[in-house]
């Protein structure tokens, strides 16, 4: 029965105009059946059979006096019908309608359901997650199904959903809605977790309306986990975790379990947008969304037994940038590597059916490797850098600063903790400080202009959002950050710097970013909700995929570079045209590989055609990866 129920439930929610027509179906049902044995009985011809019928139904104006006997107790008969019928069905359907509106409205009723996504818990990067997941399916010929089940009211997440996603993108996925708590079996069955193809668990927003810290929020999440394997639910997980140590606990304790920490992603992009060219931002945005290139996993197919050079000149749409041989990743690999017949390629490309191999056999031949040439490392520059607002993660953006200046680099906080409140942050963290920064602690209020001087000293500014001791209102977070950059925009103003310092703020929404702009127009500004959003769907994807962004938000991973084209090309070439497998041959000879390039009119090119002639006077910077070791 309740399946019958849902089932319906689902029919009419998708086609809402053909309840009307089954109502009206209904009532002609009626008339033809009447119709018949009124005709019967009178002897009256089909047309004045069926009016006289309708009539009796409708309350229409029609003579009966004639009628014998029989036809008029059918017609008294049909009009009494009619009424306790109509009567009878408005009640049933009004006591059954009522009580299951209430029940659909609550979010109460079970789905029927299978292989389709599930996400336990809610937070506002929520509808941003299905955004980048149904682009990633987009060329799935059916809907996709997505179930939800939170203990927020079923009406406000329609409301998010609704004001987030497109008309196109709700038409093109089916996205249920159920109330419930996530670390019930009984609320679980209403989503069919079991039945599951990949479940989701966000960081719960709901549980800041219990003012509980991020680490009971881990906490809660840690027993979602594991009600649903005590359960029997094997389904794939990928969790959203406040920390970076409780991430790695809580997915060690069962299998097929996938945490994102995308707040050190977050931080290495600061930190990047801080130190490289501009555009920075612009090709991690690229990667990590689904709307453009990204990384996929490909079998090597017939390209087991050659080499990276030779694998360069047949394949078509990707671009290798690691191979994933005996559990052991190799990013950037060098040109004279083999490819063998069990490794894993991990390549760069709009799409996994994108990626071709040239009909034409690999030749045994042995194609020119150019040698390596490595220049002399230069010298770290002493750096001092102002950091306005304190948060989680500080100690993870410390060791990324740490990687790129000199020795006796100063970094100095400015904000409203107390120096014991930053201490016993940093101490949390349970991550080692790094010696080549001198850390300088001043409590102040960096919305006040008065507390930002000497603003010549510093070579580079960061605006963060400011947790507030853990108070975690984005709307304050926002407000506070956003009254910072307007402090610093009038202060440097004031102060009349003959140089700018490079300045990334931070947001904690996508549509914050032109409000921070307006701010201030100096600033490179980056959403919190962007990278987690992303990074997420990514991973619920892919769930290995996650290892990659990884090891690229890592100390010794892998790294983005955005290097001058002079690097690569000589002085004469500066006007030339180059093609895209030779520009990838220099750069390799830097133990680079070459992803694309950034254009004059700030547009990011990934991915070009190896035989695509490039005009370097196009070119601003060349997009480059490279290992850090």
């Amino acid at each position: 029965r309740s399946f019958v129920v849902y089932r319906m439930e689902v029919f009419f929610m998708v086609h809402p105009a053909l309840f009307t027509v089954f109502a009206l179906s209904f009532v002609g049902l009626m008339v033809l059946l009447g119709g018949y044995w009124y005709r019967r009985w009178t002897g009256y011809d089909q047309g004045v059979a069926y009016w006289r019928t309708w009539s009796s139904l409708s309350g229409g104006d029609s003579s009966f006096e004639k009628d014998p006997l029989l036809a008029k107790i059918l017609i008294i008969a049909m009009t009494v019908a009619h009424f306790f019928l109509f009567a009878f069905v408005i009640g049933l359907v009004d006591s059954f309608v009522s009580s299951r509106v209430e029940s659909v409205r609550e979010g109460k009723t079970p789905i029927y359901e299978s292989g389709h996504y599930v996400i336990l818990g809610w937070n506002s990067n929520v509808p941003r997650i299905l955004h980048q997941l149904l682009e990633a399916e987009h060329h799935s010929k059916s809907r996709t199904t997505v179930a939800i089940l939170a203990p927020e009211k079923k009406a406000v997440i329609e409301k998010a959903l609704e004001d987030e996603l497109t008309r196109e993108e709700r038409r093109r996925a089916q996205i249920l809605t159920r109330n419930g708590d996530p670390r019930l079996r009984s609320d679980l069955r209403l989503v069919r977790a079991r039945q599951a193809k990949k479940i989701v668990i966000p960081a719960d927003q709901s549980a800041k309306s219990l003012h509980l810290s991020k680490s009971a929020i881990d906490n809660r999440t840690c027993e979602i986990v594991l009600v649903l394997r005590e359960d029997g639910i094997k389904a794939p997980v990928i969790l959203e975790s406040c920390s970076h140590n409780r991430k790695a606990t809580i997915t060690a304790r069962t299998d097929e379990v996938h945490g994102v920490d995308w707040f050190a992603l977050l931080n290495r992009q600061i930190i990047q947008a801080l130190r490289k060219p501009v555009g920075i931002n612009d090709v991690f945005l690229e990667l990590t969304r689904f709307e453009g290139f990204e990384f996929h996993f490909v079998s090597p197919g017939t390209l087991a037994g050659s080499t990276v050079r030779q694998a360069i000149d047949v394949v078509d749409g990707g671009i290798i940038c690691a191979i994933h041989s005996h559990s052991q990743w190799s990013f950037n690999p060098p040109l004279h590597s083999e490819i063998h017949e069990n490794d894993t390629l991990l390549m760069l490309a709009q799409d996994e059916e994108a990626v071709g191999v040239s009909r034409d056999a690999i030749e045994a031949r042995a194609l020119p490797v150019p040698p390596l040439k490595y220049s002399k490392p230069s010298q770290k520059p002493k750096e001092k850098i102002l950091v306005l607002g304190w948060r989680d993660g500080m100690a993870r953006l410390l060791l990324e600063l740490s990687r790129g200046t000199g020795a006796g680099s100063e970094v100095v906080f400015l904000n409203t903790w107390s120096t014991e409140e930053r201490k016993r942050s940093l101490e949390n963290e349970m991550l080692p400080i790094p010696k080549n920064l001198k850390m300088k602690h001043v409590v102040a209020n960096p919305n006040e202009y008065t507390h930002l001087s000497n603003l010549h000293e510093y070579t580079s500014i960061i605006g963060l959002l400011d947790d507030a001791r853990f108070d975690d209102d984005m709307e304050l977070m926002e407000a506070r950050a956003l009254s910072t950059m307007v402090a610093l925009n009038f202060a440097l103003s004031e102060q009349k710097l003959a140089q700018i310092p490079r300045i990334v703020a931070e947001v904690g929404r996508t549509r914050m970013i032109p409000i921070a702009n307006e701010a201030n127009p100096n600033a490179i500004v980056i959403a919190r909700d962007d990278v987690a959003s992303m990074y997420l769907a990514q991973t619920i994807y892919e769930p290995e995929i996650g290892n990659v962004f990884e090891k690229l938000s890592v100390p010794n991973g892998f790294e983005l570079l955005m290097i001058e084209k002079s690097v690569v090309i000589n002085t004469d070439e500066q006007s030339a045209s180059l093609s895209f497998l030779d520009l990838r041959m220099r750069s390799y000879r830097l133990g680079q590989t070459l992803l694309g390039y950034y254009s004059e009119e700030g547009k990011v090119v990934l991915n070009p055609k190896n035989e695509e002639k490039i005009d370097m006077r196009r070119v601003k910077t060349l997009i480059t990866m490279t290992d850090v070791k």
